[in-house]
């Protein structure tokens, strides 16, 4: 893996935002950074994603110039900085659960349940959970 500064990433995942692409973005930022261990610093690397999820040449310029978007991961920066986020990888749920480090899926599960037992208890009726089939990251998928 080739270790880079991704503040120029995390720019873009701001102007992603506001296409309404930011997952997309954070999904083909993280496979280009961890799976084809890409520099997510050289701005023409982050042109070429950004055009693969739908942004243009224009989109990305202005998100690695435009000091808004800094602004905007600076805040975010902060917001995780209050929320006590010391690494990652960080989740967290309703703003009142966190999952620090690399946990085992059984932790996640946990804290997931929890956190929607309570949300459900407080918010009965205001969604309806539909199961249907489910696909796992190596893209083998059950009814």
């Amino acid at each position: 893996m080739l270790v880079t500064n991704s503040l120029k990433a995390h720019r873009l995942i701001q102007m992603a935002k506001t296409k309404g692409l930011v997952e997309d973005a954070e999904e083909r930022l993280f496979y280009a950074y961890f799976t084809e261990s890409m520099n997510l610093s050289d701005e023409a690397v982050l042109t070429e994603l950004g055009n693969e999820i739908g942004l243009t040449n224009a989109d990305v310029k202005e998100a690695l110039t435009n000091p808004v978007f800094q602004h905007q991961v600076e805040a975010d920066g902060e917001e995780a900085s209050r929320l006590g986020v010391r690494g990652v990888p960080f989740f967290v749920i309703d703003r009142k659960y966190a999952i620090a480090g690399s946990q085992p899926g059984n932790e996640i599960l946990n804290v997931l349940q929890t956190a929607y037992t309570e949300w459900e208890k407080n918010n009965h009726g205001l969604i309806k959970v539909t199961q249907g089939a489910t696909c796992t990251s190596g893209e083998d998928c059950t009814n």
